[in-house]
């Protein structure tokens, strides 16, 4: 099961994450604005008051060292306000920033999209599947061996193994491949449209002033 989840991780989620990112240089348009980054809340969505995304963002597990900023710039709808992750972790002014038409929050710093698509590396995409694929059949052999084994032992059943082994793989694979693909719909979800407008945020809110357009 573990490593049917890594194989359909790398080929659902990994490879529909990276063609969204490049879409932003192939299709997005220019505008500018500012990234503040503020070391003290950079690591920890909760004190950033985004506690709904903890159970797919693995910061708030302590598992990643991901860099967070806030992102301000200028859309046809009015000024926008959105956390973005960063590979710059520091304050910037402005830079140029890259929205997809259509989604008027979608912004992204266009220096960050293009160092996270000069590190995608499809060999180690290739690598880390081939020897995935592996030991998911080595595994899986190993448990077919064991099964055909079980008639020999005094009290045990292979029709209760294969039963097992029926229900293990059956379930594994859509249930894989449905977790990674609602993990991509729920990444694309916060790149696309995880923005604040102006009259969203509130009032008390300093980022809610000292904008800079387009």
């Amino acid at each position: 099961f573990s490593w049917n989840g890594l194989i359909m991780y790398m080929h659902v989620y990994v490879r529909k994450r990276r063609a969204l990112v490049r879409l932003y240089l192939d299709c997005g348009r220019i505008v500018f604005g500012d990234v503040r980054y503020d070391e003290s809340l950079s690591g920890d969505l909760f004190k950033r008051g985004k506690p709904s995304w903890w159970f797919y963002n693995f910061n708030c597990l302590g598992l990643s060292k991901n860099e967070y900023a806030d992102v301000v710039y200028t859309s046809e709808f009015g000024a926008v306000t959105k956390m973005v992750r960063t590979y710059q972790p520091f304050y910037r002014e402005r830079v140029a920033i890259l929205v997809l038409d259509g989604y008027p929050k979608s912004g992204l710093p266009k220096r960050d999209i293009e160092i996270d698509v000069a590190s995608q590396d499809s060999s180690h995409l290739f690598a880390i599947t081939a020897i995935s694929i592996f030991w998911l059949f080595f595994t899986l052999f190993g448990a077919i061996v064991v099964i055909m084994a079980m008639d020999e032992i005094d009290g045990a059943n292979s029709a209760d193994g294969w039963e097992i082994f029926a229900y293990v793989v059956g379930f594994s694979f859509p249930v894989s491949f449905l977790s990674n693909y609602i993990r991509y719909l729920h990444y694309k979800q916060w790149l696309l449209e995880s923005g604040k407008f102006d009259s969203e945020l509130p009032s008390s809110d300093d980022n809610a002033s000292n904008y800079h357009a387009a």
